[in-house]
């Protein structure tokens, strides 16, 4: 028989109908080029500190700013980029450490060639690493550093590495301070910068219209999801109905599904950066106060058979809270008839892997030492673990501290029922991939 569900998703929308209605407010209203022209430069100020000075352009998406980058750059054809080895795919995957996300900077030498331009380096899960060895790596060998935040904002504290060339912020539906779309790129050098202004002026500007459709559609999520009765009823409806509703939410929530190059070569609707600006304005420190005490507070009791993220990263503010067991469909579907929302695919990330098919060991078969040493360098094995055996639990700065409790004694007992074999698959992981290798 299925245990209740706790009406907790792994992903909320971390924001208010007071700030949905202001969105709409804003798309109902007209805007002229003055307006827009000054939303533009409180958004600058706000994101200028004597820490990192580097220009501020707010855009349209996270990819926007990627795109618009390597546009003006432009690479000569068969550049190669650096990428650590989970993000967005496509790329060459340099190896991470689950204890801290890290790349594992020491393998670096060993992917460069004469066509390597550029790494782009991913803080995970409101994970935030330490840029130094990256930026200090990347001057020895005359690489551009493009720092990926878009998981990462949480204040005016940490706003990017003052050196790296491009640093990029998210403001999507599924992000801290969410204004249901919009970034915030930090660009270092002002001749880049200007190149990327000049092209992006040719952009077309999102409608008001456009985005007051994302907004009424992100207004229905958030109700689904957060408010009242409507999650555990949404649940219950879309369950009969046969719908997999946690794949559906996500679906919902992607910034673009499809003809993404077309997407997201827009401007901004004055209406986003309106709506960004009060957002932004408005950061409470508290707030993400509440959602590390929270976090913490699990993963402090965390039950056996599960393995932390990130466990030492540089600053954790647990953006999303994801776990490694062995079994992973058995431990989620157990959790679900428990009650626990535990999911799978909470994100788009996943495992960037290298080109040629490069055959590789499992890292749960016994390996001989010749065996780890021939191990091709190239491959993100660490990472690779991580994308196979991750899941995300619904712990947030929404749920409360009994709700937490419950939740770990229903992870504790879904272990104990899954047969999870704890003496076999941390230890196991441990040896073959020790952080900071």
């Amino acid at each position: 028989m299925d245990f209740p569900a706790l009406p907790y998703f792994p992903i909320t929308i971390d924001t208010e109908f007071s700030h949905l209605r202001y969105a709409v407010c804003q798309c109902l209203q007209s805007h002229d080029a003055k307006r827009r022209k000054m939303l533009q430069h409180e958004l600058q100020k706000l994101w200028i500190s004597e820490s990192n000075p580097n220009y501020v352009m707010a855009l349209l998406s996270v990819r926007t700013g990627f795109d618009l980058f390597l546009t003006v750059k432009n690479f000569p054809p068969g550049s190669e980029v650096i990428m650590s080895a989970i993000n967005i795919p496509d790329m060459i995957p340099l190896d991470i450490s689950i204890d801290t996300l890290e790349p594992k900077i020491d393998l670096l030498p060993k992917l460069i060639s004469a066509k390597t331009v550029a790494i782009v380096v991913a803080h995970l899960y409101g994970r935030i690493i330490n840029m130094q060895p990256v930026i200090d790596a990347a001057a020895e060998f005359n690489l551009a550093v493009i720092e990926d935040c878009a998981e990462s904002f949480c204040g005016f504290s940490h706003i990017g590495h003052p050196d790296s060339d491009l640093a990029l912020f998210s403001f999507g539906v599924m992000k801290f301070y969410t204004s249901f779309g919009g970034c915030i790129a930090k660009v270092k050098d002002q001749e880049i910068l200007q190149k990327m202004q000049t092209f992006y002026e040719t952009y077309p500007v999102q409608t008001s219209g456009m985005y007051l459709k994302k907004v009424l559609k992100y207004s229905i999520l958030y109700s689904w999801l957060q408010v009242g009765f409507l999650p555990k009823f949404g649940q219950e409806v879309l369950s009969r109905l046969g719908v997999d509703y946690k794949s559906l939410f996500v679906g919902l929530m992607r910034g673009f599904p499809d003809k993404m190059l077309e997407m997201i070569r827009w401007q901004p609707s004055t209406a986003l950066l309106a709506t960004m600006l009060y957002r932004q304005k408005a950061f409470k420190p508290s707030e993400f106060d509440l959602q590390k005490i929270k976090g913490q507070y699990f993963l402090q009791n965390l039950p056996e058979g599960f393995e932390a993220v990130g466990e030492h990263a540089y600053i954790n503010n647990f953006w999303l809270f994801p776990v490694l067991v062995e079994e992973v469909d058995t431990v989620v579907n157990t959790l679900n008839l428990l009650g626990v929302e535990a999911y799978r695919g909470a994100t788009q990330l996943s495992i960037v892997e290298p080109s040629g098919g490069e055959e590789r060991s499992s890292i749960l078969d016994p390996l001989s030492p010749k065996d780890k040493a021939t191990l091709n360098a190239h491959y993100p094995h660490e990472a690779k673990f991580l994308i196979d055996h991750v899941i995300y639990l619904p712990v947030h700065k929404l749920v409360p501290i009994y709700i937490l409790d419950q939740m770990l004694k229903i992870c504790s007992l879904a272990m104990k029922s899954s047969k999870q074999p704890d003496t076999r698959f941390l230890p196991t992981r441990n040896k073959l991939f020790k952080s900071k290798l």
